[in-house]
């Protein structure tokens, strides 16, 4: 009995962690790198190295959930609109300098970037970014 018990505690625990509501905090960090083209996979190690856990499917579908709910951050036709995404990000935390505190891109983070894709890539996706933002 003692081993179902404890099996049925982890088992709860399990679902109660997969059911965690998203900071505000968290948002802004996965909205921010996946709209850099960052991998979900080393946006969900970005999330852990700030102390948050989330899986790579769970920040594809949180991703998705805010760009449903708000159709100007990303279209089919333009892809991101970096603008309205920084825009967004400071409207949730109420101030650019908080999010600038969470987004600060450091070496560590560049390692584990590094891990799921070439700098190559996210460099020409940078240069695109950036250019399309002065478009606008």
């Amino acid at each position: 009995m003692g081993s179902f018990a404890l099996g049925r505690s982890l088992h709860q625990y399990t679902n109660t962690r997969r059911l965690e509501r998203w900071s505000n905090e968290e948002k802004v960090i996965a909205l921010y790198f996946a709209s850099r083209y960052i991998s979900h996979a080393a946006v969900s190690s970005l999330l852990s190295r700030r102390g948050y856990w989330r899986t790579p499917p769970a920040v594809k579908y949180k991703v998705k959930n805010i760009i449903d709910g708000d159709p100007s951050l990303w279209s089919p036709e333009e892809q991101w609109n970096v603008n309205a995404v920084d825009q967004w990000m400071d409207m949730t935390l109420g101030s650019h300098q908080a999010v600038n505190q969470l987004i600060v891109f450091t070496a560590e983070d560049a390692d584990i970037v590094a891990k799921y894709q070439s700098v190559e890539e996210i460099l020409t996706s940078f240069h695109e970014l950036e250019a399309r933002r002065q478009i606008r």
